[in-house]
């Protein structure tokens, strides 16, 4: 069986959810008949109550129950356990909240903006530039 990113995965289910159905740019992902799940197996152990969210966001109909700030405060701790565990960059992360809000705004509902800083499972305690926070996230991982 083969392994795949998380965030990659998540990327996938948020990106046919926001387009599902509607014209886009990414016609393989709008030409899709149903929403994907994201395997639980593939979230690791220690981020599953951090994304639970991603259930809730699979099971919207409507942009209106999709884009919530609720649901991204969800999403975004989510991100923030999966960039702590090593399966992406707060780079990555920041990108996909980035998305996420984007969308919601494109279908003409403002989400609170989130940043992803790699709380949950590897806490990193760094305040001083978000350069510097991610060179020492990107030490610890290669350590």
């Amino acid at each position: 069986m083969a392994n795949f990113n998380p965030i990659v995965l998540i990327t996938v289910f948020l990106l046919s959810i926001l387009f599902l159905g509607k014209a886009s740019k990414l016609p393989e992902i709008s030409a899709r008949q149903s929403k994907p799940s994201v395997p639980s197996s593939q979230v690791p152990t220690n981020c599953n109550k951090q994304c639970t969210i991603l259930t809730t966001l699979e099971n919207c109909d409507t942009e209106q129950c999709y884009c919530t700030n609720s649901n991204a405060q969800g999403f975004a701790s989510c991100l923030d356990c999966l960039v702590a565990a090593g399966s992406g960059t707060v780079q990555d992360g920041q990108t996909l909240m980035d998305d996420f809000s984007a969308g919601c705004a494109d279908g003409g509902f403002a989400v609170k903006s989130q940043t992803i800083k790699a709380s949950g499972a590897r806490s990193l305690q760094i305040s001083i530039t978000a350069l510097v926070a991610t060179a020492a996230f990107t030490s610890t991982l290669l350590a």
